[in-house]
């Protein structure tokens, strides 16, 4: 510890003020424990705040059920992207000045405006924090779920029903009731705030594979050891530059195009073949030069650059190189990392040696998937002569698991495949049956999703009932890779779209591994 005063022995110096002044941090942050923020949260109020109100039934339940809000969204950061794809520093602030809006309009007004309540604390007060579009309607669903008029009559504020929590009867209670009910909250889970127990398991994996990538940082690439003066690097350059694939030849991609389609213009497809060949391309020769370079750093033949060492340092801790990873969003490992790569060459392979499209196709193969969703749009737009500007993507979960087994393109759109559930599992209806979107199965963190035909549509003939608006991303880190909406079906219009927005539903283009 160290203290301003004076030391003990006389050969030791007095620390000045102004440095343990400037020293002093004082960090006040909220809790992630449910039932901790909810004491914290309601001990702002007092009983003469209700009494301060004309209508104190009303300003208590919503008040409580504010103060439950508040908690929720503050605990949910801890499951990660699943919870928050940012992290926003929601505080008491908010929680008070909500407090006093909801006195204000509950004395204003003869009935409690409830849709105006939530959108002041939705989109300006709590939403004032808020980025990102997908978190802004988890936040705002959080306000559709509890702030309700059902308060007024022992509502369960628990949104995924269960366990049960029902609000008191703010006719027998006072506002010392309500805090010592505080301390009958359930035992936490990932229930209470709308997800699956799954969640959890997320939450607790990353948070070990972050103390593991924090011990290997500090340990640094030496610690990856093994194999010689080098550490072993030179092999896995050696590795590496045996089994990258070969560069795709861009003239003979454009003759054998312009063969196929007997000197007409290419298609949307055959565009988007030639596009992604030429980025792969950059990647493939990216990565050989960099490998090539520090090949002759190793051996003494050029100097060593900071590049060279930041490659080495990767290989070694088996971390995709900075250089490497700016072509497309992965968390992967390096060796799953290049066999995921491997996969998306013979793709590419695949569909550019005789410019066919493959039956079905890997949309987390492609580097930019929305150019492959356009290519449809456009394709059926000039088939149909319909208006390009007034369509939309549909997507038809078919009930087919395994995209070896089609055998005919899709009669409509595309067959693609390669996506991952993430919040939710699927539901196989059988040959010719829809499927629909059920609840995950414990320890099935990311089950795929089967073949899926996309199509474009006319906006005004997009499906829409019993439809949950998925967002897509590249990776688990979601936030800044959305890519698109997908439209899922659920079991039914009675299903609320809030049990799939609550519990972090999402699909992923790539595991984590």
């Amino acid at each position: 510890m160290i203290s301003s005063e004076p030391p003990a022995i006389p050969t030791q110096q007095i620390v000045p003020e102004s440095i343990l002044q400037k020293c002093v941090k004082i960090s006040n942050e909220s809790s992630s424990d449910i039932k901790a923020n909810m004491r914290r949260a309601f001990s702002k109020f007092s009983q003469e705040n209700v009494d301060a109100s004309s209508k104190p039934n009303e300003y208590k339940s919503i008040l409580f059920a504010l103060c439950y809000y508040h908690s929720a969204i503050l605990g949910r950061k801890k499951f990660g992207a699943p919870g928050w794809s940012k992290v926003y520093n929601f505080n008491d602030g908010d929680l008070t000045i909500c407090a006093d809006i909801l006195n204000n309009y509950v004395e204003q007004f003869d009935q409690v405006p409830w849709k105006d309540l939530r959108y002041l604390f939705g989109h300006i007060m709590y939403g004032g924090h808020i980025t990102d579009h997908w978190d802004r309607i988890t936040n705002n669903t959080y306000l559709e779920v509890l702030i309700d008029p059902k308060l007024l009559h022992n509502m369960n504020l628990i949104p995924s029903h269960s366990p049960i929590y029902r609000i008191l009867d703010p006719n027998k209670s006072n506002y010392v009731d309500y805090q010592k009910y505080i301390e009958k909250l359930p035992t936490e889970s990932p229930n209470m705030f709308g997800m699956h127990p799954n969640a959890e398991i997320n939450f607790l994996t990353n948070l070990c594979d972050a103390t593991f990538n924090a011990i290997v940082d500090m340990l640094g690439a030496s610690a990856g050891g093994g194999g010689g003066e080098d550490g072993g690097v030179s092999a896995i350059v050696a590795k590496y530059k045996e089994t990258i694939p070969a560069y795709f030849d861009l003239l003979k991609i454009q003759d054998t195009c312009d063969v196929k389609n007997e000197g007409k213009p290419a298609t949307p497809y055959d565009t988007v073949a030639i596009q992604e060949s030429g980025v792969m391309n950059v990647m493939l020769l990216e990565i050989l030069t960099s490998l090539d370079e520090l090949e002759l750093g190793l051996a003494g033949s050029l100097n060593m650059t900071d590049a060279m060492e930041s490659l080495a340092a990767s290989l070694s801790l088996n971390r995709v190189p900075e250089n490497w990873s700016t072509f497309y969003f992965s968390k992967r490992p390096l060796n799953s990392w290049y066999s995921d790569l491997a996969a998306r060459c013979a793709q590419l392979v695949a569909w550019t040696e005789g410019m066919i499209k493959p039956k079905s196709l890997s949309i987390s193969f492609f580097f930019n998937p929305l150019s492959f969703l356009t290519a449809i749009t456009q394709t059926t737009a000039r088939e149909r002569g319909l208006p390009l500007d007034e369509m939309t993507s549909q997507t038809n979960v078919t009930w087919i698991p395994d995209y070896l087994t089609i055998k005919e393109d899709a009669k409509d759109g595309a067959y693609i495949h390669g996506l991952f559930l993430e919040g939710a599992a699927w539901e196989n209806g059988g040959e010719g049956q829809e499927g629909y979107l059920i609840d995950q199965k414990l320890k099935e963190l990311h089950p795929p999703l089967p073949v899926i035909n996309v199509v474009a549509v006319l906006v005004k003939d997009k499906k829409t009932k019993a439809q949950f608006e998925c967002p897509v991303y590249y990776t688990t880190a979601r936030g800044q890779v959305f890519i698109f909406k997908a439209n899922l079906n659920m079991e039914s219009e009675e299903v609320p779209q809030s049990k799939w927005i609550l519990s972090g539903t999402a699909l992923i283009m790539n595991e984590d591994f």
